[in-house]
């Protein structure tokens, strides 16, 4: 480019003497090529620097000169010598102040520009989005972050309105008209952004106007920050599931129902019925089979309300085994129609799974609020108490149906079937005999007989028929059996009596046995009795890990661990009874 401004001076330095001699003589033939030289020279300094510019004013001062000497004569060479000296200052003069104007444009058009460059890298290299936009919200400018955001490019975006990329644009065109108006200094909103493949971002916004001039000057657009929240958003959304939803069931948790139970007060919905709901058995279940079983009896209950109630009908899970439901609009005719569907599904699922491990069992109140002239928690726990009630009257059925199945499931397994159970049934009716134990020492010997392995139906199918022997790892979770035969004997009144038999029933007389590590007398007589039994039925019969061996040979392994396994006193009483027979 400056090549070419240089043709143009070089051609005009020269094209303007000869216009001067070319002319006619006159005053106007040395004035036009004076007034040419300084509109050359004013030029020339726009493009180049001012030292340059000297040495092309000097040669048009001369020139001039030499003009004016050709039309005017030696003899007035003193106005010509003034003309010269005149023209050099006013030329030069010209040339200095028209080059310093030009420099300090220069330098201040190139500020301008290095701040907008700094002012975009820095805009650029924020993480979240920058906009700005004129009054009418249409896009000026943005950032890369933005671009990447919206999956637009920025010549794409420039010029686009607000309205083109939000899904509810209103929202924030009546914040630019709050802003405009109310000439607040900035407002925060949260909009959803439609990208350029049409998924939506959910978008959290600043928005700040920028003024004319002065910070109180006329509005002429807006600008801000737009931050893409979709992590935000769904970890507000996992915590709000978090605070109103049980996570294992999906229903409401207790915080809601009860948050529930107070928007509903005074609603105008009544009448409102309240259903108390606890899960019996859960405990047994928990302590037979572990907590992951329970989870699952909790979920299959779950899942019989749910499919026992209506999708309006607000259900939650109020504690461990509880439940509550809240029904608006609801007669106690209809909550007693609730109650009687939620039993029928009990008694469907019950029969179509009766060979789960164990049947399910729920007790449940009702109460109905008729108005607001009874609060809903009295209303509640009115339920809650017909619902214990309930609980009493059928919890030892409840309890007893959920071990009756355990014992079932006891029966149907391999150790069983082989006559186990009535063998050792035989054996120590005739040692309780023969020793003189008293009939509810004999009674709770021969039901320790039948239940002694019930803690087995929580034992893993993997580990209980395994051919050969178990690893350490297994035996140890084999020896549990007697903890959990315990705790389901604790919650049954048919077996409470012999809970602490079954704990016992693998207890040493050397104090080596599990689980507490007892010795001597201090094991009760019925675990010692049976002990001796148990061992010698399972030696003379086949196990899944073990072949039998014979009469005699399990005889002397008796005889053999007598004072250390078994009550030494207790296994000649054994042994003389094998004798007679």
């Amino acid at each position: 480019m400056k090549k070419f401004h240089a043709i143009i001076i070089i051609v005009m330095s020269f094209a303007i003497p000869v216009i001067g001699l070319t002319l006619p003589p006159s005053n106007f033939a040395v004035t036009l090529p004076a007034i040419l030289a300084i509109v050359l020279v004013t030029y020339a300094t726009f493009v180049y620097s001012i030292r340059a510019n000297l040495v092309l004013a000097l040669w048009c001062s001369i020139f001039v000169t030499v003009i004016f000497y050709y039309y005017h004569g030696y003899e007035e060479m003193t106005v010509a010598f003034a003309s010269l000296a005149g023209g050099v200052a006013c030329i030069f003069f010209i040339a200095f102040f028209v080059g310093k104007l030009q420099k300090d444009i220069s330098l201040a058009t190139e500020e301008i520009r290095r701040s907008r460059q700094r002012y975009e890298n820095i805009i650029n290299s924020i993480e979240e989005g920058f906009y700005e936009t004129d009054i009418e919200g249409n896009i000026t400018f943005v950032n890369r972050a933005i671009c990447s955001m919206l999956g637009y490019s920025a010549g794409e975006l420039l010029g686009k309105n607000f309205k083109d990329i939000f899904k509810n644009p209103e929202d924030i065109l009546d914040t630019f008209k709050e802003l405009y108006i109310g000439g607040k200094d900035v407002l925060r909103l949260y909009q959803e952004a439609v990208s350029k493949k049409g998924n939506v971002i959910p978008v959290e916004l600043s928005v700040y106007t920028i003024n004319e001039g002065e910070k109180e000057g006329k509005v002429i657009g807006f600008r801000g920050v737009a931050q893409d929240i979709t992590e935000r958003k769904k970890h507000e959304d996992r915590l709000e599931q978090l605070s109103l939803y049980d996570q294992l069931t999906g229903f409401y948790n207790r915080n809601y129902f009860r948050q529930k139970m107070k928007e509903i007060e005074g609603s105008g919905s009544y009448p409102v019925s309240i259903i108390s709901i606890d899960l019996d058995g859960l405990k047994i279940v928990n302590d037979t089979f572990g907590h992951q079983w329970g989870d699952e009896y909790i979920r299959i209950c779950a899942d019989i309300l749910r499919q026992s109630l209506r999708k309006d009908e607000i259900i939650a899970r109020v504690g461990g085994d509880e439940f509550g439901v809240l029904l608006p609009y609801t007669s106690p005719e209809n909550s007693e129609a609730i109650l009687q569907r939620i039993n029928q599904h009990v008694e469907e699922y019950n029969r179509k799974h009766y060979q789960r491990r164990f049947p399910i069992s729920m007790s449940m109140g009702v109460a109905t609020c008729p108005d607001d002239f009874q609060r809903l928690e009295e209303t509640y726990s009115e339920a809650d108490n017909r619902m214990y009630a309930n609980k009493l009257n059928q919890g030892t059925q409840a309890r007893n149906k959920i071990i009756n199945t355990l014992l079932v499931t006891l029966s149907e397994r391999d150790y069983i079937t082989s006559g186990h159970a009535e063998r050792l049934y035989e054996f120590c009716q005739e040692m309780g005999k023969e020793i003189n134990l008293s009939y509810a020492q004999i009674t709770n010997l021969l039901l320790l007989a039948r239940v002694h392995d019930l803690g087995k139906v929580g034992i893993p199918d993997h580990i209980l028929y395994k051919e050969g022997p178990l690893t350490s790892e297994e035996w140890e979770i084999m020896k549990t059996h007697s903890e959990i035969g315990y705790r389901i004997a604790q919650s049954s009144t048919e077996l409470y009596n012999i809970a602490e038999l079954i704990l016992l029933h693998h207890e040493r007389w050397d104090g080596t046995g599990y689980p507490q590590g007892v010795k001597g007398r201090e094991i009760p007589v019925e675990c010692r009795v049976l002990a001796i039994a148990d061992a010698y039925d399972v030696m003379t019969n086949d196990r899944p890990y073990k072949k039998k061996i014979s009469h005699e040979e399990a005889i002397e392994e008796i005889k053999r661990c007598s004072g250390t396994q078994f009550d030494p006193e207790l296994v000649e009483v054994f042994v003389k009874l094998q004798e007679k027979k």
